[in-house]
């Protein structure tokens, strides 16, 4: 079966983002029980994430998109629960115990904080390999077994629903704005321990190859202008996915102060 390379790259391409987006936040939730503390994650960020992809969830609906697609919002929102969950646990038990006695901008533990261990760099590497097999062979299976099939260009939805059109843009912005607390909250402890960069990884690789898979289907005006919130939210957010590497490198290389003010 011939494919063009084009339509070859975006299911392959969509595929490995999804695959992220499956595994996104188990390196946080591992990060958080392995430290029994949540205290370096935003709760802000964690709130308005899932207003994001509850306003996506609701505009797939409205949009009458396929039932795997509403499945993978409905997944979305069930994840972000089960991490919001997860937090607000250690941070009643902080409160509770008194280990959180300087707030909720105390970095998060006494370890010395220095640069990332090489086997941490390895397993990180392996872990985003693994995640970009496991996409990229998917799609081949779906694509060879005929589950997955390119959408022809003409067959593109350019009448959605103008409030499913609507939300995809609030979406978009919440998605933007929901980084910002977390970029703030590690300013001020000048810190990133705690935070998972296996995390923030997987977020950018995931918004990178959904975008472009987006643009090697096709860049006619009418398919660009439908999907331009989504690709907003998703190129958009790789910007303050960057800044926050920065961070994680700046902080790496300083002293963690003793108190922060």
């Amino acid at each position: 079966m011939s494919l063009p390379l084009h339509e070859a790259l975006s299911g392959a391409l969509g595929s490995i983002s999804l695959s992220c987006w499956l595994f996104l936040l188990l390196p946080q939730l591992l990060e958080n029980y392995q430290n029994s503390s949540a205290s370096a994650v935003s709760l802000p960020f964690l709130f308005v994430w899932f207003a994001g992809d509850v306003a996506n969830l609701v505009g797939a609906v409205w949009a009458g998109l396929v039932p795997v697609i509403v499945a993978i919002a409905v997944y979305f929102c069930v994840a972000d629960g089960i991490l919001i969950a997860q937090c607000l646990y250690y941070y009643g038990r902080e409160k509770k115990s008194g280990a959180d006695d300087h707030g909720e901008e105390e970095p998060l533990l006494s370890r010395e904080e220095g640069k990332v261990k090489g086997s941490q760099v390895w397993k990180n590497i392996l872990s985003v390999l693994g995640v970009i097999a496991v996409g990229a062979v998917g799609w081949l299976i779906a694509w060879q077994s005929g589950v997955w099939k390119p959408t022809p260009t003409e067959d593109d939805p350019d009448d959605m629903a103008p409030g499913a059109q609507v939300l995809g843009y609030l979406s978009a912005i919440l998605y933007l704005g929901a980084r910002i607390p977390q970029i703030m909250k590690n300013w001020r402890s000048k810190s990133c321990e705690g935070l998972s960069l296996l995390f923030f990884i997987l977020s950018l690789l995931g918004n990178l190859s959904y975008g472009a898979g987006i643009l090697f289907h096709s860049v006619e005006r009418e398919y660009f202008l439908t999907n331009l919130p989504w690709l907003i939210g998703s190129l958009g957010t790789m910007f303050e996915d960057v800044t926050i590497f920065a961070q994680f490198r700046m902080y790496a290389q300083q002293p963690r102060p003793a108190e922060v003010s």
